[in-house]
């Protein structure tokens, strides 16, 4: 947004408009200025009133330019209007990108503790694995250690596996 200073009938006022439209913005402050200029002693100490007056007065131009037919000439349709239209569609765009995004996270996320109880669950029997060694080393038996060792390559290949998708 930007901000035009426009000098009406002696004063300044501040205006705000989008970027790009100061100049177009300026010319109709001198329309209106010019109109104030026009009403000359006709004016009165309320600016609201020489407002009106001048407003009325450019009005009746606009009246008279559209062919005095009584219906005013249709507006073009401003920078402002094409720019909100594209804005819309930009931010349906965007929502919907969201809602997608949305629905990968929870899918995601739905993944991930499911992969959390699985990691538990191998860890568990791990455990429970090392401890039957060890009871089994006692007696000099060394076939758990086998079956050990593939319970750990399956919970460090799920500890590869869950980091991947974590990140």
């Amino acid at each position: 947004m930007s901000t035009v200073t426009l000098q009406i009938g002696g004063r300044s006022y501040q205006v705000a408009c989008a970027d790009g439209e100061e100049a177009h913005i300026e010319m109709l402050g001198g329309m209106i200025d010019a109109k104030f200029n026009a009403m000359g002693g006709a004016r009165t100490p309320q600016d609201a009133q020489n407002f009106l007056f001048a407003s009325l007065m450019l009005a009746d131009e606009v009246h008279e330019a559209s062919g005095k037919n009584g219906a005013p000439a249709a507006p073009a349709p401003s920078v402002d209007d094409t720019a909100n239209a594209e804005n819309a569609a930009e931010l349906e765009e965007l929502r919907s990108a969201q809602s997608s995004l949305n629905d990968e996270l929870e899918s995601l996320s739905k993944e991930l503790q499911s992969a959390r109880e699985e990691a538990k669950s191998l860890s568990e029997q791990l455990k429970e694995a090392k401890e039957a060694a060890e009871q089994r080393d006692m007696f000099g038996e060394d076939v758990i250690a086998g079956r050990l060792e593939e319970l750990a390559a399956k919970a460090e290949s799920f500890a590869e596996a869950l980091e991947g998708s974590a990140a």
